[in-house]
């Protein structure tokens, strides 16, 4: 961002408060306050209309001021919330920059490779859950919602307000029998850190690694990044022997399109029988 570009919004909001603080000073509410106050004991009496008509002018005419100057707040705030957006898109923009060329060193590819290793397990990952929930799905039926419960079991409103109380009791019960439903069918079925030479543990070592170098290079901390990518990475081996449940179909298609999706050096999949 140039010298310039960082002036203009600056500059442009120091007007917009020279001109609020401006306003604020003409309106001089104790003067003002002072002002009708002796106007009011001279001409107490002798002509009350006229005095209501000049005071029911001078609210107005407060008000109008109050109306301009929260209308310049709103103003002020909006250019204030825009240079904000501005200065976290260049950072942003600046961060990538310096992201991609990181990316081209040494300790960039290593960052890019556990990407790629964190990746392709998640994809995995989102396949197994699928197919578990689906099955879970098919055993136990469609989640209860209560507003279709509550219209089925009462149709007409003002009764189902009376009994609301005895309608909730009963569609908790239904809602927890469903969960029991669901919860046996789900979980035999494996999830996807059971198709993967170590299991959980390893699954939650790579995580973890994965974590801790991301955030930091997503902040522009390329040494922090590089010293957790820097340690003997760890690598993701799947279990393509395992006996996959017919209950995991896409499971077992994902693998089989995957002959060997362990990932080698610098980023090409090793084919069957290397």
């Amino acid at each position: 961002m140039t010298a310039r570009c960082q002036r203009a919004p600056a500059t442009h909001c120091g007007v917009w408060l020279t001109k609020v603080l401006v306003r604020l000073k003409a309106m001089n509410f104790d003067a003002e306050g002072e002002r009708f106050s002796s106007r009011l004991c001279e001409r107490r009496g002798s002509e009350g209309g006229t005095l209501m008509d000049d005071f029911n002018t001078r609210l107005d005419e407060l008000q109008n001021e109050i109306d301009g100057l929260r209308s310049d707040l709103d103003d002020l705030r909006d250019e204030v919330e825009t240079m904000s957006e501005r200065i976290e898109e260049e950072i942003s923009r600046g961060n990538k920059a310096r992201l991609a060329m990181w990316a081209q060193t040494e300790d960039g590819k290593r960052y890019l490779r556990l990407k790629l290793i964190w990746n392709t397990f998640l994809s995995l990952r989102k396949v197994t859950e699928r197919d578990r929930k689906a099955f879970a799905l098919k055993v136990a039926g469609r989640k209860p919602e209560w507003s279709a419960f509550a219209s089925e079991r009462e149709g007409n409103l003002f009764k189902r307000l009376l009994r609301s109380k005895e309608l909730k009791h009963e569609f908790e019960q239904i809602e927890a029998d469903w969960q029991r439903r669901y919860d046996k069918a789900i979980s035999p079925l494996p999830h996807a850190s059971y198709f993967v030479k170590g299991g959980p543990r390893l699954v939650k070592t790579v995580e973890d690694v994965w974590k801790l170098a991301d955030s930091a290079a997503g902040e522009g901390d390329f040494v922090a990044a590089a010293e957790a990518t820097n340690c003997s990475l760890p690598q993701i081996r799947y279990r393509y022997d395992a006996e996959v449940p017919a209950e995991l179909p896409n499971v077992k298609k994902w693998l089989a399109e995957h002959p060997h999706a362990d990932i080698t050096w610098p980023y090409t999949r090793v084919v069957s029988g290397d």
